[in-house]
This record gives C-alpha cells, sequence and structure tokens, in this order.
C-alpha cells in the first residue's frame, strides 16, 4: 500500500512504498488548510471511498475547512453509523474502529495519541483503516512509535 507523509511545516517527504517515489509538494504553516484541502480534493478524484481520520476534537475545525474550500463531505457522527462507500467522509478515530476505506488521510497523529490514554492504539487503528492508500499529514512531530 502507498504511504505519502506529508508534514505541513517543512518539506513533504514520501515513506517507502510510494509508488511515486517523489515528493509531492512543500508546505509551509500558512498553507496548512491548503494542503488539506489539496490532499482531500486529490482523493476525491481516485475511485473508491475516502476517510479524513482525525482527533474527535478537530472534526467540527477540519469539517468547517473543508466547507470553506468548497469541498463536498460528510461527517461520521455515531448516529448514523453507515459511512456509505463512497466520497468523503470524516471520521472522528474513536469511531473508526471495524471501518475499512480504499484511501484515508490520517490528519495529526500526535494529537490522535495525546487525547487519550489510548491514544497509540487509537493511532494504530487509523492508520490500518486503508485499503489501498494511506497519507498522513502533520505539523507536529510524529509520535516516537512511527519514528
Amino acid at each position: 500500500m502507498p504511504i505519502r507523509c506529508w508534514r505541513l511545516s517543512g518539506s513533504i517527504w514520501s515513506r517507502p512504498g510510494n509508488s511515486s517515489g517523489r515528493c509531492a509538494r512543500t508546505c509551509s504553516p500558512s498553507a496548512r488548510y491548503g494542503a488539506l484541502a489539496t490532499a482531500c480534493a486529490a482523493a476525491q478524484q481516485a475511485a473508491g471511498s475516502t476517510a479524513l481520520i482525525v482527533a474527535d476534537d478537530q472534526v467540527a475545525a477540519l469539517s468547517g475547512q473543508l466547507g470553506a474550500a468548497q469541498l463536498a463531505h460528510r461527517v461520521l457522527d455515531g448516529r448514523h453509523p453507515d459511512p456509505g462507500d463512497g466520497g468523503l467522509l470524516v471520521v472522528p478515530v474513536t469511531l473508526a474502529k471495524g471501518l475499512e476505506f480504499d484511501h484515508v488521510i490520517a490528519v495529526e497523529p500526535a494529537r490522535i495519541v495525546a487525547a487519550e490514554p489510548r491514544g497509540l492504539h487509537r493511532l494504530y487503528v487509523a492508520l490500518t483503516r486503508a485499503v489501498s492508500r494511506l497519507t498522513v499529514l502533520h505539523s507536529e512531530p510524529l509520535p516516537a512509535a512511527l519514528g
């Protein structure tokens, strides 16, 4: 499975397995929202389902950013547990267990880990929801377990 890891406050770099073998683009701190929108828009161009998996406290803000970028999306809220089979879905990490998506965009792994005592377990779940493609977007340093 190709894994792209975009570091938003510095250069973007690729993890082993990235089919392109190249860095995708460079983002400054002021371009964070644009990088998120770019990653989501690119994911929407590919066939299949895409999930933006985030720490629970980031859901509203990131959904707002996607709306401001005019990117169609839904939020998985627990009241309507069916994630559907296509489009962009914002998923709180606490609801991700048991789900699968063709493409997962995991945002700020360090925030997922820091959110609760089981944070590293939640991050593992988030990163293993991808069937075909995994993108990690972060501006904070990655958790040591990913180093």
